[in-house]
């Protein structure tokens, strides 16, 4: 079960007593000089279990005025005078709390990066994988409420961590002595919304979307028994993304041109359009209607072309490269009246383009590789192959094809075959794909190919 793990920087501060609220919760604490006593109460800490943990982070200052109660159990309030004060360690002996690790731990005044770091360290070392973070930012000095930002999103990535809370107490804006504690975990949220954004923007996937907003999602359809409507939309909609992602990761072709699910994605869109969605997820949902706009949501074999370079877009160079070389032959085919989806059919295509990039071959008809085509006789196999070969379109793409061919032969082999070299230089492997699906995408959608 994951650790409950309740984190706090106490500062130096003459901390003067109030109660502290949180409407929401309808809570109020007691009375008390700490936000971390406040929070704690707020946050049920008492029925923790002794796996759980407290941590109060302290620097040397803090720990003599804030944490220690001094030997006359006073402290001096400029310019008023001496007043009892208890410090935090022992009020929180008074909580008597069951998680046996109530540990303060020492950080450095944070006066410069290395010192930063040093805090960072400290802060991650304390965290265990899978914990449950609960944050108090109240008395975090100088940069360290950004520096605690900034590592909790980190401890989601490498720890796996989940925050659970991230509260700081308003004690200028207290009314009748009561202070607000104030719940900023929205920018925790907006963090995983960020994380999500930037990965489907830069690798097209939706897996951290998915894990991020489907618990929402169930959580509508669970209160309204399934009669949330606009849930279930929003629950369709992520679904046929997800779908519509993986067909494109695994080549899935023939899908791709029967647009089934691609049909279904922008249905989706739409009908969410309308729906109440976490304000995060708007921009997002701007920017996957367009990453999908090129598809045609009807049966289309531009659809593979659109596919293609959606992958080169994304990364996604092996898919690319087997999806633009496929998609050509399915084009040609389309083309000349052959049934793409008949392997024999397309081996008139792939041959024709082998010709073409064999001057050896192009001039003498006895080297050609004709097609053992049941359907028609030698005569006119002959004829598809010139009619094939003398297309514009063809003439224009047979050295794209054949360098396709060879990109593909070797990276889908892993370039282990025997015989087949190494790429001399991988690093430019990625932008030669990107650019020979970007110049096909733009000769099949602004020619008649």
């Amino acid at each position: 079960m994951a650790r409950k793990v309740f984190l706090s920087v106490l500062g130096a501060g003459f901390y003067d007593k109030c109660k502290y609220s949180k409407e929401r919760e309808c809570f109020c604490s007691s009375e008390t000089r700490f936000i971390q006593v406040a929070t704690l109460e707020c946050l049920k800490a008492n029925d923790w279990n002794e796996g759980d943990a407290v941590y109060v982070l302290l620097t040397e200052k803090a720990r003599k005025l804030n944490w220690l109660t001094s030997e006359s159990g006073k402290r001096k309030k400029y310019p008023d005078g001496l007043e009892d004060y208890q410090g935090l360690e022992d009020e929180l002996k008074k909580m008597d709390l069951k998680v046996c690790n109530k540990i303060d731990h020492d950080i450095p005044n944070g006066s410069d990066e290395n010192q930063m770091w040093d805090i960072f360290k400290v802060l991650f070392d304390l965290i265990e994988d899978g914990d449950e973070l609960y944050v108090d930012l109240t008395h975090s000095f100088r940069y360290i409420p950004m520096l605690m930002m900034v590592f909790c999103n980190y401890a989601k990535f490498l720890k796996k961590i989940k925050v659970k809370s991230i509260t700081y107490g308003n004690y200028e804006d207290r009314n009748d002595g009561i202070a607000p504690i104030v719940d900023i975990t929205t920018l925790s949220v907006l963090q995983d919304w960020t994380a999500a954004a930037d990965e489907f923007l830069s690798t097209g996937n939706v897996n951290k979307l998915s894990r991020l907003y489907m618990p929402q999602i169930h959580e509508r359809l669970r209160y309204s028994l399934g009669s949330d409507e606009e849930a279930q939309l929003l629950k369709s909609f992520v679904n046929n993304l997800n779908s519509l992602v993986n067909e494109l990761k695994l080549c899935q072709g023939k899908r791709l041109i029967d647009a089934c699910t691609i049909n279904d994605t922008k249905q989706s869109i739409d009908e969410i359009e309308q729906v109440e969605k976490p304000k995060p997820f708007e921009p997002l949902l701007n920017e996957i209607k367009k990453s999908v706009q090129a598809f045609d949501n009807q049966n289309n074999v531009k659809n593979g072309i659109a596919a293609a370079k959606w992958c080169s877009d994304n990364g996604l160079y092996q898919q690319s490269a087997t999806l633009l070389q496929e998609s050509v032959v399915s084009l040609v085919c389309e083309l000349v009246g052959l049934d793409w989806r008949k392997e024999i059919k397309r081996k008139y295509v792939n041959n024709a383009f082998n010709i073409l990039a064999d001057k050896t071959k192009t001039d003498n008809k006895k080297e050609w590789n004709v097609p053992s085509d049941s359907d028609f006789d030698e005569e006119e196999r002959m004829r598809i192959l010139e009619l094939i070969m003398s297309l514009k379109e063809v003439q224009e793409l047979w050295k794209d094809f054949s360098t396709l061919t060879a990109y593909r032969n070797k990276i889908n082999h892993g370039t282990m075959l025997e015989g087949q070299g190494q790429f001399k230089n991988v690093d430019t492997i990625a932008d030669n794909i990107k650019n020979l699906a970007e110049r096909i995408y733009n000769l099949t959608y602004c020619t008649s190919l």
